[in-house]
């Protein structure tokens, strides 16, 4: 049985979902209704490709671009804000450690991407909404 709310698995009898609190109601139609959260589980996870996030990690995330495309905005915006402070000061080249440090993280993300199942990495990644490694 899946949770209408945010499409975790939950166990048949459960009163409340583990995952979000959401209350579960046992009024016949779960059979339906885990139905419709299975598809738009499916849909959604088509949604945030895991071989798009990888290459836009791996291709520019010292900007943070994977970071805005899986919807994790602060982070991005951090990843985006020290890129952008590092290359002003990398003209005294102490900026380039922050350059090359936001680099680094989002090479090793794009690897970690592109490693997992699809379905671990929208586990994670979209539904469990870990926004670093």
């Amino acid at each position: 049985m899946y949770c209408k709310n945010c499409g975790k698995e939950i166990l048949e009898g459960d009163k409340f979902c583990t995952h979000c609190g959401a209350s579960i109601k046992n009024d016949g139609t779960n059979k339906a209704r885990n139905i419709e959260v299975r598809q738009s589980v499916t849909t959604m996870s088509d949604e945030k490709n895991k071989i798009t996030a990888g290459l836009l990690a791996i291709f520019l995330g010292a900007f943070g671009v994977h970071k805005f495309y899986l919807g994790y905005k602060t982070q991005g915006i951090i990843m985006l804000v020290v890129t952008i402070i590092g290359i002003i000061l990398s003209v005294v080249f102490i900026g380039f450690f922050a350059v090359f440090a936001m680099s680094l993280i989002a090479f090793i993300e794009g690897i970690i991407y592109l490693t997992k199942t699809d379905k671990a990495f929208y586990e994670v990644y979209v539904l469990g909404n870990k926004p670093w490694f």
